[in-house]
């Protein structure tokens, strides 16, 4: 759904900005298989250092509610290489109505 190298998704990032500060959106992210496995193996330098409550949420299949700023930092390639290694190794969900979902991303970026 979200990747910053998306057009889409540059061409969007004042209004997406803007409906993320201004809506009740919230923002969760649930870790796809690799990083899960890499969680596990605990060896890769990004996953290394991440708190063990966490790790216990990205591990399950509960979404991790993260800050609206963090997606957008990432969004807008300002955000440090270990957060946006592990955002890049997630699904993002933004809850909310579908209709402002819409709204934030503009027609063609939700599924």
């Amino acid at each position: 759904m979200f990747n910053p190298q998306d057009p889409r998704v540059q061409a969007n990032l004042p209004k997406i900005k803007k409906a993320l500060k201004e809506n009740d959106l919230k923002v969760y992210i649930t870790a796809k298989k690799e990083l899960k496995d890499l969680i596990l193996a605990g060896t890769h330098p990004f996953v290394k250092g991440i708190p063990q409550n966490f790790v216990t949420v990205l591990l399950s299949e509960q979404g991790l509610l993260i800050a609206k700023g963090m997606l957008y930092d990432w969004l807008s390639g300002k955000i440090d290489e270990k957060n946006a290694f592990v955002l890049s190794n997630c699904d993002i969900k933004v809850v909310g109505t579908t209709k402002l979902i819409g709204d934030v991303l503009g027609s063609g970026l939700i599924e």
